[in-house]
């Protein structure tokens, strides 16, 4: 009978690989015909070739593991078909059909299969996001007061896939061995962006990717007497790279001092290292400031930890040297980047500040509405000067998120984040050594954010919510892990 349990087991197993391949091709390829026939041949060429994606389901093996890497590895990535956009700074643009969509969707299918079935897998809401889900509830009601609700439902829908998002992922990560996959998913997509960008700078080398929906802006920049281009790899704009390289590098510099197999170590060495000199080319100067937090979060705690202080003293050093060798190398645009370019970049900041700060005034209780800062941002500016076509949103996280959703709106949001920071440090006490670096890095990453949010906006930017969310989703996964194993075993 028991025999006959496992191969009815394996039977529905396979009868669901089969169902998704065959539901993922046609749904593919129905996106596909829509697309080609009204949009341009090469958006319907990318679907032609995402028409492959079940092939390759099939042929891994591993249905579901394919489904997690392909998952993380699309996450900072921008590839979509967007409909009826209406550009504008700090929020999203378009409803969009995008590549992370797909894995999305086939994992979910396979998660609610365990459910059915009762296999190892989780049904829980963590606190963290249930503030995320009371933010994106009155973000949504804000439709109501908004001059333009279109936009409210534009990032209302992506708000609700971030948690769709991060809410799988916590619940679908349940073993270690999980958890390491996702991380050097992580890696990897990082040191393609990292061997891209500077391929960008050294050779100047496009492969097209803004005809598909990615953002890849050509920047320059007047330093001194003379010009440098800023790279932005397939992010785009060189400021939401340098966030998404402050995220990645910290958790490979945590990473760095874990056990593990010497490909694993250098794979971390080449991101961190790799991914600091990219950070450089970015010409970012908050990105500057979130990684040199993050470092000083990470530095500290493996210096202080018990489990931690006292090893790799080596590596320290190693990394120490290799930091100090690539500020040397890049000191000269770093010096003219602060001291001579964009001469009027601070004051602008302050000015936009001001503005969200007399929208707060105004609307204290219910804000502007979701996403509609832009939108009514000329009603606030007081401050005289001519913008032109530059005027942007404030470059200041906490006080956007206040002016659109008011008080309540950022208690929420602050909530969220420090119920993150909470986890992730609680994480700190995990005997697993692989997981509380993990944590540590996601620590030394958010916290490196966060500080980088007081000068941009670049969390309203939707590769960063997902690689945010990402990492987020893994510190609660750790969370549920060491209170299942460790904390029972006791």
């Amino acid at each position: 009978m028991c025999f006959m349990g496992v191969a009815a087991n394996s039977r529905s197993q396979s009868i669901l690989t089969q169902f998704v391949i065959v539901s993922l091709f046609s749904a593919v390829t129905v996106v596909f015909l829509f697309l080609f026939a009204v949009a341009r041949p090469v958006v319907g060429a990318t679907l032609l070739v995402a028409l492959m994606v079940p092939l390759a389901t099939l042929l891994s093996g591993n249905a579901r593991l394919f489904f997690l890497i392909g998952l993380v590895l699309t996450v900072p990535l921008d590839l979509s078909k967007q409909f009826n956009p209406m550009p504008h700074f700090g929020g999203e643009i378009a409803l969009r059909i995008e590549a992370v969509d797909l894995f999305l969707i086939g994992l979910y299918v396979f998660w609610l299969h365990d459910l059915y079935w009762g296999k190892p897998g989780r049904f829980r809401m963590p606190s963290i996001l249930v503030c995320w889900l009371m933010l994106a509830v009155i973000g949504w009601a804000s439709i109501l007061i908004s001059p333009v609700p279109t936009v409210v439902v534009y990032e209302g829908v992506r708000m609700l896939k971030m948690l769709a998002l991060a809410f799988l992922l916590a619940n679908v990560i349940v073993r270690r061995q999980q958890v390491e996959y996702v991380v050097l998913a992580l890696m990897a997509g990082g040191l393609i962006q990292i061997l891209y960008a500077y391929a960008q700078y050294f050779l100047g080398f496009s492969i097209g990717l803004q005809h598909l929906g990615e953002l890849e802006v050509p920047i320059s920049e007047q330093l001194g007497l003379g010009s440098t281009s800023r790279i932005g790899a397939m992010i785009g704009h060189p400021n939401i790279f340098a966030a998404y390289l402050v995220l990645v590098c910290s958790l490979a510099f945590a990473l760095m001092f874990s056990q593990c197999a010497p490909w694993k170590k250098a794979l971390y060495v080449a991101v961190a290292l790799g991914g600091t000199g990219a950070l450089v080319l970015t010409l970012a100067r908050a990105g500057w400031l979130g990684l040199a937090v993050s470092l000083l979060v990470i530095g500290a705690v493996t210096c202080l930890h018990p489990r931690l202080r006292d090893r790799n003293v080596m590596l320290r050093v190693f990394v120490i040297v290799s930091l100090l060798v690539i500020c040397l190398a890049g000191s000269g645009y770093m010096i003219r980047k602060i001291t001579m370019a964009d001469a009027g970049g601070w004051p602008a900041r302050v000015a936009f500040m001001n503005m969200g700060l007399e929208m707060i005034k105004t609307h204290p209780v219910t804000g502007v509405g979701l996403n509609t800062y832009m939108y009514v941002v000329e009603e606030y500016d007081f401050s005289g000067i001519d913008w032109g076509d530059s005027l942007s949103a404030a470059h200041n996280i906490f006080i956007l998120v206040w002016a659109e959703q008011g008080t309540l709106g950022l208690i929420l949001f602050a909530s969220m984040i420090v119920l993150v920071l909470k986890t992730a440090v609680r994480n700190l006490a995990c005997r697993d050594n692989f997981l509380l670096l993990t944590s540590l890095g996601v620590l030394g990453g958010l916290c490196g954010v966060i500080v980088q949010g007081q000068l941009d906006f670049n969390f309203k930017m939707t590769s960063i919510q997902r690689v945010f969310f990402t990492m987020t989703a893994l510190v609660i996964a750790v969370r549920y892990w060491i209170e299942e194993n460790e904390n029972t075993a006791k």
